[in-house]
């Protein structure tokens, strides 16, 4: 049972940024190099914008984090339920 813990947590550790950062930069780089115009025609600092806003998210200095859950997350937690069964009735009968 230990060994079992011991791999999840290392699949933690090392998948997360696998997903978060090496995949993106993948996917930009093989983008890039189709050299299509449509990927050319990017904001040209999209790539800083996206890289500061996920250090911000990600330092503990910055609480970023906690204000997006707070303000996001928490917020629409305390909505009225019968607001949110009605929100997804209305989607699923789009659907």
């Amino acid at each position: 049972m230990a060994l079992l813990k011991f791999a999840l947590l290392c699949i933690d550790l090392v998948g997360w940024p696998v997903i978060a950062l090496v995949y993106p930069l993948f996917v930009s780089v093989r983008a890039v190099e189709t050299g299509s115009e449509y990927h050319m025609r990017k904001i040209p600092f999209w790539s800083g914008v996206r890289l500061a806003v996920s250090f911000c998210l990600v330092m503990p200095q910055f609480k970023g984090a906690c204000l997006a859950y707070q303000g996001l997350i928490n917020t629409s937690r305390k909505m009225d339920q019968k607001l949110w069964k009605s929100l997804l009735h209305h989607r699923l009968a789009a659907l």
